[in-house]
């Protein structure tokens, strides 16, 4: 296993050396610079461990000796253990972990008190990204099929329900379709140019309130209605 000192984190691989280093220097490295550049004031002020796995037997096992979580509650791509700061990735080249754990890592230490909803879409935001000009800038992404199915079957519900969701609903049994819905509200909010200031200001004056929807409707000065009709449009504009 190698190990490697890069920024606020120390990196233990079992990848080959080439891969090893290629996410570091990319994956992480854009995630980092993008964060701190434009979204964050706070960055991590503990260095953060990240465990980086290719096969999943010896993924799971490490998690199963060393973290308490039941083996069923594993994720089969990675976490960031909060209460441990550490990140755990079993790694797949398709499905850009490090980008997103890394991004849960920066947020948690810039606005802990996030809902996770939010931490969650702006993680898979930039999971699926192009970093360009110091920015990461979300990409279509797969994650959009739990919304098309939701259409065509007519259970599609607005952002009132995903950004007045608990954990344990955010994480039941419409955890895809939160993932995918808060994911593509980030994207739109991006395209418009107002994904910086909508963070800053939710982040800024959480006490207004802690779902987030005031703040929305400030940033975007549109009533949410409005918005769940833009973003069912947005939504429905991708034909990938």
């Amino acid at each position: 296993m190698s190990v490697t000192k890069f920024r606020q984190f120390v990196v233990f691989s079992e990848l080959n050396e080439e891969l090893s280093y290629r996410l570091i220097d990319n994956d992480m490295r854009n995630t980092i610079e993008s964060m701190t550049a434009n979204f964050v004031n706070k960055t991590p002020d503990e260095v953060t461990p990240v465990y980086l796995f290719e096969k999943f037997d010896k993924y799971k096992t490490f998690v199963l000796k060393n973290y308490d979580i039941e083996e069923d509650d594993i994720s089969p791509y990675g976490f960031y253990k909060i209460s441990k700061n550490v990140i755990i990735i079993r790694y797949v080249s398709w499905k850009g972990s490090i980008l997103h754990e890394i991004t849960h890592r920066f947020i948690r230490a810039d606005f802990p008190e996030t809902p996770s909803w939010f931490d969650e879409g702006f993680a898979s935001l930039n999971e699926k990204s192009t970093f360009k000009d110091g920015v990461l800038t979300g990409d279509f992404s797969l994650r959009i099929i739990p919304l098309r199915r939701a259409i065509k079957e007519g259970t599609y519900t607005g952002l009132k329900q995903l950004m007045e969701t608990n954990d344990d609903e955010l994480y039941g049994k419409r955890t895809s379709y939160y993932y995918a819905q808060s994911r593509y509200l980030l994207m739109y909010l991006q395209q418009k140019g107002l994904l910086e200031k909508y963070y800053k200001y939710f982040r800024d004056n959480f006490k207004i309130d802690k779902t987030g929807i005031k703040q929305l409707q400030e940033i975007t000065g549109k009533s949410l209605n409005m918005l769940d009709e833009e973003l069912l449009t947005y939504i429905k504009s991708f034909k990938e």
